[in-house]
């Protein structure tokens, strides 16, 4: 009741109908004293009423919003208004999910047995380049030998992977690789994928897709499991939260018919080209998760997608690795963040393996300690 807009109560002169109970109730200890002034509307001396179009302009960040009326307020769920909420493209979104079968899931306990729900299945995407890097190929084996797939599937355009890396993968993995053919797309409901960031955004919907069809646990190339995300597959979705606020979409635990993947899809209709992250992370938080949280099961810190650069490039030493379940190596940024990168790039006589001394977990040379 004490949150402020602009200076002034949101209970200020207000029509708090619904809360008149728990107000009478507090009667005793003099809160209501305190807020006597601001809850009559009929005392002297009032500040001015704010401006009519104050409950449009602060929205709040849950499920609750203020709307201006006859000069007072009135509190309403998101999406329940009769003005011009209902309308709003948000709304209109929510809607799509209405009959779910996870209608009234709750994602912060899942499952009422801890029973999983999501497939043990683990998703990597490869567009174009048929040689797999060291890097991704060590968290391909991270994978299989952490997580326990059922499956691994690659979802791939690519007809024939080359290279020692990749001999390697397929022998460990034998049986419990899959492919599924896919096909870089070129655009979303309409709208073109254009440079520089055609690639990535149009692995950004393959990886909703995937999940939409399949379920399970989908991966950046360079996302390292560090132990089993078994705890995690109970929720009807699982994602990370980056330091900016935004959906990490690094890696993202999902069963196939989970409402906030329909959702995530639906909100590429108003497609932001020329934005790295606008609807890949951005947009779905704003716009979704926060007006509805109880969609996913948020972790901030567990999985790793907040942005470590300075902890695997910069740090000396960085021993709290293994409390995470997986971490996203963000390798592409090595390259101007590591110092010890840097210094050897020069240096061509240097074996490979001193190169990967600094995060030597990535080798599994800390695998008995694990």
């Amino acid at each position: 009741l004490l949150r402020f807009v602009h200076g002034q109560s949101i209970v200020q002169r207000l029509q708090v109908r619904s809360y008149i109970p728990i107000i009478s109730s507090l009667s005793s200890t003099g809160v209501v004293s305190f807020l006597g002034g601001f809850l009559n509307p009929s005392e002297e001396g009032r500040r001015k009423p704010p401006r009519k179009d104050e409950g449009r302009r602060n929205l709040p960040r849950n499920d609750i919003i203020w709307i201006n009326k006859n000069k007072g307020y009135e509190l309403y769920p998101t999406c329940k208004m009769k003005d011009l909420f209902k309308t709003s493209a948000t709304c209109q979104l929510l809607a799509k999910v209405k009959d779910s079968i996870f209608e009234g899931f709750d994602n912060l306990i899942g499952t009422k047995n801890s029973s999983n729900i999501v497939p043990n299945y683990v998703h990597f995407l490869f567009f174009g380049n048929p040689r797999i890097s060291y890097v991704h190929s060590v968290c391909i084996l991270a994978a299989f030998r952490n997580q326990k797939p059922e499956r691994i599937y690659f979802h791939t355009n690519i007809k024939e992977f080359k290279g020692p890396h990749w001999i390697k993968i397929r022998d460990t993995l034998g049986s419990v690789l899959h492919f599924a053919n896919v096909t870089l797309p070129t655009e979303i409901f309409g709208h073109k994928f254009t440079r520089p960031y055609h690639v990535y955004h149009a692995s950004d919907v393959t990886r909703i897709r995937i999940l939409m069809e399949y379920g399970g646990i989908f991966l950046d190339n360079d996302s390292y499991i560090v132990k089993s995300l078994d705890p995690f597959r109970r929720y009807e979705m699982t994602i990370g939260v980056t330091n900016g606020e935004y959906l990490g979409t690094q890696v993202l635990i999902a069963h196939k018919d989970a409402r906030f993947l329909k959702l995530w899809l639906e909100s590429y209709r108003d497609y932001q080209a020329h934005s790295f992250y606008f609807n890949a992370g951005e947009k779905p938080m704003v716009e979704i998760i926060r007006r509805k949280p109880e969609l996913v099961h948020s972790i901030r810190y567990s999985l790793g997608v907040e942005g470590l650069t300075r902890n695997l490039y910069v740090w000396d030493t960085w021993s709290n690795w293994r409390r995470y379940y997986s971490i996203h190596l963000m390798i592409r940024h090595r390259r101007y963040m590591d110092t010890l990168w840097n210094y050897l790039q020069g240096r061509k006589s240097v074996r490979r393996k001193n190169v990967l001394q600094k995060c030597s977990f990535l080798s599994g040379a800390n695998s008995r300690k694990q």
